[in-house]
């Protein structure tokens, strides 16, 4: 947020009810990492969500990361 000026709750209003919704992070080590969530984010105090969304990390390797189905904790986007 420092370097870039942005913040989570930004992005979230910027793409609130739009769908899906891929989220691209590059870190200070340059690892590029993200999400994928099928359906539209929403400022919500609670996890929601379904197996359908996965995480992925691009770089230094390709790696996909389904739900595991093993909790229902997918997505906890609040303000």
């Amino acid at each position: 947020s420092n370097i870039q000026g942005g913040s989570a709750a930004t992005m979230l209003r910027m793409v609130k009810g739009r769908s899906p919704t891929v989220i691209l992070v590059k870190d200070t080590h340059d690892h590029i990492f993200g999400a994928f969530v099928p359906f539209p984010l929403r400022s919500h105090p609670k996890h929601y969500g379904n197996d359908k969304c996965l995480l992925f990390s691009l770089h230094p390797s390709f790696r996909v990361h389904p739900a595991s189905g093993q909790n229902p904790w997918y997505v906890l986007s609040n303000e």
